[in-house]
């Protein structure tokens, strides 16, 4: 369902043309749930994708971001971001 909705214009149209789901994000929600979507298009919003299996990686189990590390301590721009994203809801998640 994922792969068709890619590969086939949307049911609406912007400016005249038609519109493609054609990206897909991932992101980890507060209290560490992966969540996968669709970006908004055209001013519509964005569309949950529930995937039928997901498998996470870690570690030296990774193929990319190996070598990639930011402990959370040394980050001081978290509470600017809970701010910004404070009532709104998925895919952001709940930051009350």
């Amino acid at each position: 369902e994922t792969w068709l909705r890619m590969k086939t214009p949307a049911d609406h149209t912007w400016n005249g043309h038609a519109v493609w789901y054609s990206n897909i994000l991932f992101g980890l929600s507060p209290g560490g749930k992966v969540k996968v979507w669709f970006p908004d298009v055209a001013g519509r919003p964005s569309l949950p994708v529930k995937p039928l299996k997901m498998r996470t990686r870690s570690g030296s189990d990774l193929n990319i971001c190996k070598d990639y590390n930011t402990p959370a301590e040394s980050y001081d721009g978290i509470q600017p971001i809970e701010d910004l994203n404070k009532g709104k809801t998925y895919p952001y998640g709940n930051w009350d």
